[in-house]
């Protein structure tokens, strides 16, 4: 993704050529992901669900690190702060690279972030998404003749700040 270079996101947002083989190879990656997250067991151990979410918004993590804190463990004990969020299958992001979520969140079933590799998709602490909810944070040109002839997509941050609660069935732009 070397294609893309760093500018500030204005009110347009920031074109990026999704086409390009790089951006394809990360939405690839991805998607094998939240397919091994999405097929894990309802049953899955904390450490498990954990290692598959960071898979597809980590890939590069250090795995030794992936079995701190889990959510599950801050219902045992609320002196403990969770680090990675309690998600139900099935997830769905396209990139994940620049998703960030709170370890105290919990998203429920459903859940399709449609975000980019050009701008942040953030999530806060203590936050409850309830079922069949959409994050998207790519656009493309509103007129035609852009369309056709920049071939592009375009890239706006999401903020979801600490303990937003987002009902069944919501859509976010």
């Amino acid at each position: 993704m070397d294609n893309i270079e760093k500018q500030p996101l204005g009110a347009a947002g920031v074109s990026f050529p999704a086409g390009l083989d790089d951006f394809r190879a990360a939405r690839d990656r991805c998607a094998q992901a939240c397919r091994r997250f999405n097929s894990m067991p309802e049953d899955a151990t904390p450490d498990v669900r954990t290692s598959l979410f960071l898979d597809i918004i980590r890939p590069a993590r250090n795995r030794k690190e992936d079995g701190a804190i889990t959510h599950d463990m801050t219902f045992r004990d609320p002196t403990l702060k969770a680090l990675t969020p309690f998600v139900k299958p099935p997830f769905f992001v396209d990139y994940g690279l620049r998703l960030r979520v709170g370890g105290s969140t919990f998203i429920n079933r459903g859940c399709f972030i449609m975000d980019t590799p050009v701008a942040d998709v953030t999530i806060g602490e203590n936050c409850n998404i309830g079922p069949h909810c959409t994050l998207v944070s790519v656009g493309h040109p509103i007129h035609p003749e852009a369309r056709e002839s920049q071939r592009s997509s375009i890239g706006k941050p999401i903020t979801i700040g600490n303990g937003v609660w987002i009902g069944a069935n919501v859509t976010i732009l």
